[in-house]
């Protein structure tokens, strides 16, 4: 390490230092000693002995010195060698450090950037600690196998966790740094996050691609497929928390979850989006309408233009979602098919939206083949019946009026069985004038290429029959001659059912003509028939005026779509009775409650409903005021407590479907017996009256004020939380106190009225889905209005101690 080596240096510089300071005592002590010795000696002698000393003093002198310059010299280039290293290690593109005893010794600008750490803030750091928790313990392993320097430099890929708590991949390599007696691990780091992604991609674009394969297989097999699975591939391919398909219905104006499948530990959601109202998500609907793919990678960042879908969206759980219209052959949009991602925002892929649209377009083949498969199994099966249950016979007949082909279980329509037909002539079998008539019509179907119908009688086993015959022109011939469809019905009993229906119908009008109650037929929305009845409820002075009224004109104008389709429905057959009250305007200033029984009925060749009803106008005007009794205080005419029981648990039901809050503010008049007890009851029910009227003026149209009891008062306010509604408390006080002024000032009320009273309010609020009941909510903002009233009367008697009258505050 840099440390260590300078160390080395020093200790060199103190032992050539040591080492001279040794030779130089050495060759004092000498020098003296062998003075000593040769004292005795001549001068000549002892001067060549110091010159020996002297030369060898010297050549230790020079070696020390040249032993120190070469010292030197190797320090500054060993100096100038580690700058250069560590220059180049801390500019190194590849993330570089040392670790010591599992910590952080070395690191360069590389591997902090890695991390997402400054450098200085990793120094001293344990290395575990931005190892993923899944390979901290193979991370350790290596570190130890490494320093006991079992096998050679290692390389391992591991996940990291930078600072930010993102997650990452790195390529370890380790290695001991050579002589080094600590085996301080060197380690090199290669991210290879992109790559692993991309791997990871790549991965899931085959698992997708896989899945899209497999799902269209099974859709596209005879047997059909099982949707749940569908989805359930689809949904484990692409990794996210909810796949589900919605189909439309009703011409697009609700729409169902059909299908569903989540992943594990996510809640399903299918129950709860059920007969949605597509016209509350115009922006959804509007994109899915124009065929384009719905691509959000957050639901927050939605645009204002979508509220109604984020709020859905966040009611649902789901954080980011994809959604792709599935279309018909005809390019109609019948549904779409979606992913969520309920744990977080989610950067979809081109390909996933490419391989959701293949499947919704494999989806809407399917069930376009599934519609014409039923189509043609309902044709087939109608043929079918055709053949082999109707009454009818179909002959097949050329242009000479010869029978072809027949096609009959039953008796022929042409008085002989349909084997002893087959090959002969019209006028071999039927008497000629019947024969010549039906040949007539034979070849005028062929000239004019138009169907073509006749009736005749025959006589079919002694008894005279009718029958209906009716020609269409084959779309091929045999040979140069056209073949025409014959096609023979028995009508005998309709014959006699129209000679009945004429009886009964001159009995019917003879019967509703006397009759007391209205009778009437609707054609379309027309008055076809009534009788006398009727044209007086109508105000007409006869039925012949009331033929071809417009029914829509007389009756009152909001009940009209309820009617309209009540006819509706009766006229295509869709049901035979139906039964309601419709509310007549015929007349200027009077309006007749009618409860009318409608029935589908033939009348003059088509369809048509009579009606039969009975005037309730009386009952109808007497029960209204006994419900208006019943839900309505007679004195404030306000609403009543019966009215709160009633109503305002469904308004809680309504807040919970809508997800809007909704407060109650409980409202009770201070010192409301001193007016009693003070000027009689009568002023207090002005009083009451007074606050009734100033509630109706100061709260909005959509809030509902009901009279809870005696001098208590509450208001039912949807989405307004509680500290708002006690806002409108505040105004309310002030309001009465403004009104009861006026009236003083009028002669209406007694002078001090307005000195007495004062309004406290309380509110708590209900919020949806919070499972509190009725009585919680009263409770709380009972307990709120209470709290109130003690305020306002610890005020009330601070003003009365002063001499002017303060203003006040609820």
């Amino acid at each position: 390490m840099p440390g260590r080596r300078r160390a080395d240096a020093s200790h060199g510089r103190l032992f050539l230092v040591g080492f001279a300071l040794v030779t130089i005592v050495s060759l004092w002590l000498t020098s003296a000693q062998m003075s000593r010795a040769l004292a005795p000696a001549t001068e000549e002698t002892r001067q060549t002995i110091c010159t020996s000393l002297s030369l060898l003093a010297g050549s230790l002198a020079f070696l020390l010195g040249v032993g120190g310059w070469l010292l030197l010299r190797n320090e500054r280039l060993l100096s100038a060698s580690e700058a250069w290293h560590r220059s180049l290690v801390a500019q190194a593109l590849v993330g570089m450090f040392v670790c010591e005893d599992g910590r952080f010794r070395f690191v360069n600008r590389r591997i902090a950037e890695i991390l997402g750490y400054q450098p200085e803030e990793l120094l001293g750091e344990q290395l575990l600690t931005v190892i993923h928790p899944d390979h901290r313990q193979l991370a350790a392993r290596m570190v130890e196998r490494c320093e006991a320097g079992e096998g050679s430099p290692t390389s391992q890929e591991l996940k990291f966790i930078t600072k930010r708590g993102e997650l990452g991949w790195v390529d370890l390599s380790l290695s001991v740094m050579p002589e080094d007696p600590e085996k301080c691990v060197m380690v090199n780091a290669v991210d290879i996050t992109e790559r692993k992604r991309a791997g990871e991609r790549l991965r899931q674009r085959l698992a997708v691609e896989e899945a899209v394969a497999e799902t269209s297989n099974d859709l596209l097999c005879p047997e059909g497929a099982d949707l749940h699975k569908v989805l359930q591939r689809l949904g484990e391919a692409m990794e996210v928390s909810r796949a589900h398909i919605f189909l439309l219905r009703d011409g697009g104006t609700r729409v169902d979850n059909t299908h569903e499948w989540c992943a594990r530990g996510v809640s399903p959601q299918k129950r709860n989006r059920q007969d949605l109202d597509t016209s509350l998500l115009p922006w959804l609907m509007d994109m899915l309408a124009r065929g384009e793919n719905i691509i959000i990678p957050d639901v927050e960042a939605l645009p204002d233009g979508a509220a109604a879908e984020r709020d859905l969206f966040r009611q649902h759980n789901v954080r980011s979602l994809i959604r792709v219209p599935i279309c018909s052959t005809g390019e109609e949009v019948i549904g779409f098919i979606g992913f969520d991602d309920a744990h977080g925002c989610r950067d979809w892929h081109a390909e996933d939206v490419q391989a959701l649209r293949l499947v919704a377009e494999i989806l809407g083949s399917h069930w376009d083949r599934e519609r014409a498969e039923a189509a043609l199994l309902e044709q087939k099966e109608m043929l079918q019946a055709v053949t082999t249950l109707s009454a009818d016979t179909t002959f097949v007949m050329d242009e000479d009026g010869r029978y072809v082909e027949a096609f009959s279980h039953t008796q022929t329509a042409m008085g002989a069985p349909v084997h002893q037909v087959i090959g002969r002539l019209m006028d071999e079998v039927l008497p000629e004038d019947l024969a010549h008539r039906l040949l007539a019509t034979i070849r005028k179907t062929i000239e004019t290429n138009a169907r073509q119908s006749t009736d005749y009688q025959l006589t079919v086993e002694a008894q005279e029959r009718w029958f209906e015959g009716r020609t269409a022109v084959m779309s091929a011939a045999t040979g140069e001659k056209a073949l025409v469809i014959l096609t023979c019905r028995d009508i005998t009993l309709q014959k006699q059912a129209e000679g009945y229906l004429q009886l009964s119908e001159r009995k019917f009008r003879a019967f509703t003509e006397q009759s007391l109650h209205p009778v009437w037929v609707v054609q379309g929305q027309e008055i076809a028939y009534c009788n006398y009845a009727m044209s007086i409820q109508l105000g007409l002075d006869s039925t012949d005026d009331a033929i071809g009224t417009d029914l829509q004109d007389v009756v009152c104008e909001e009940m009209w779509p309820g009617i309209a389709e009540k006819l509706s429905s009766l006229t295509a057959g869709e049901s035979e009775a139906q039964r309601m009250l419709i509310k007549f305007s015929a007349l200027p200033g009077r309006e007749l409650w009618h409860d009318v029984q409608f029935a589908r009925i033939e009348y003059e060749g088509g369809p048509a409903v009579l009606a039969t009803s009975q005037d309730i106008t009386e009952i109808k005007t007497l029960m209204e005021e006994l419900n208006a009794e019943r839900l309505h205080d007679s004195l404030t005419g306000l609403y009543n407590r019966r009215y709160f029981n009633d109503v305002v648990v469904r308004e809680m039901q309504h807040s919970d479907r809508y997800g809007v809050p909704m407060s109650l503010l409980m409202l009770d008049i201070d010192s409301f017996k001193s007016v009693n007890d003070t000027h009689g009851h009568l002023v207090g029910d002005d009083v009451l009256q007074a606050v009734a009227e100033v509630l109706q003026k100061y709260i909005r149209g959509a809030d509902i004020p009901i009279r809870f009891g005696g001098d208590e008062f509450l208001v039912v306010m949807h989405n307004a939380t509680a500290a708002a509604a006690e806002a409108t408390a505040l105004r309310l006080a002030n309001g009465l106190i403004e009104y009861l002024q006026e009236r003083s000032a009028a002669g209406e009320l007694p002078d001090d009225v307005h000195t007495l009273v004062w309004i406290s309010g309380g509110a708590a609020t209900y919020e949806p889905g919070s499972g509190q009941s009725l009585d919680d909510v009263l409770f709380r903002a009972d307990e709120r209005m209470y709290a109130h009233k003690k305020e306002n009367k610890r005020r009330r008697a601070r003003s009365e101690k002063l001499p002017t009258e303060q203003h006040r505050t609820g």
